[in-house]
């Protein structure tokens, strides 16, 4: 899912989060798969990632299926 270290931070993005029309996520690859301290959102209500050339087929396919919308690699 989506995760973030500051709890105060957590709580900012959610209130964005039930506002807004569409999430699109910009992050490293070197994100995927790494959890943090308190968790932001479920990944599925990503509708688009983008992220650099460096995630690797499995985790996109991973990702596809966890319910991500689309993945533009960078």
């Amino acid at each position: 899912g989506l995760t973030a270290v500051d709890f105060d931070a957590v709580q900012v993005k959610r209130a964005m989060l039930e506002h807004a029309g569409e999430v699109i996520v910009v992050a490293d690859s070197g994100k995927v798969g790494q959890t943090s301290f308190a968790q932001i959102a479920p990944i599925n209500v990503c509708s688009l990632l983008i992220t650099d050339s460096g995630l690797s087929d499995e985790d996109a396919a991973a990702l596809t299926d966890a319910g991500i919308g689309a993945i533009e690699r960078c």
